[in-house]
């Protein structure tokens, strides 16, 4: 199986998974990263980061939002996550992710 058809069955089979473990997830959007899928679950009460290593197709360890994401991307910097109208990157380096506010605008963002 090529590398593009892989990815897009993990992303498949993780994201089957994701919604079988939370009960109403409200997944905002996915990216992909160094073979780790994050899925931005905006859930109002306990909005998180899912990560998924699609490599090993094993389950990492989530981030916990203190808003719930309007919109998440990456590149090889990181992950950039909107939080209504800010937008910061998100570096991980295990399961410790470092944070920066980028900029905040004065609408939300809903696209990145």
């Amino acid at each position: 199986m090529t590398r593009n058809m892989k990815t897009i069955f993990s992303l498949f089979v993780v994201f089957g998974a994701v919604l079988s473990g939370v009960s109403e997830a409200e997944i905002t959007g996915h990216t992909l990263l160094d073979d780790v899928v994050y899925f931005a679950d905006s859930d109002a009460d306990n909005p998180f980061i899912l990560r998924y290593d699609a490599a090993n197709e094993v389950s990492l360890s989530s981030l916990s939002l203190d808003t719930p994401a309007t919109a998440i991307a990456s590149d090889s910097s990181g992950v950039y996550v909107a939080l209504a109208g800010s937008l910061s990157r998100l570096v991980f380096s295990g399961d410790v992710a470092t944070g920066t506010l980028l900029h905040h605008f004065s609408a939300d963002v809903l696209q990145i």
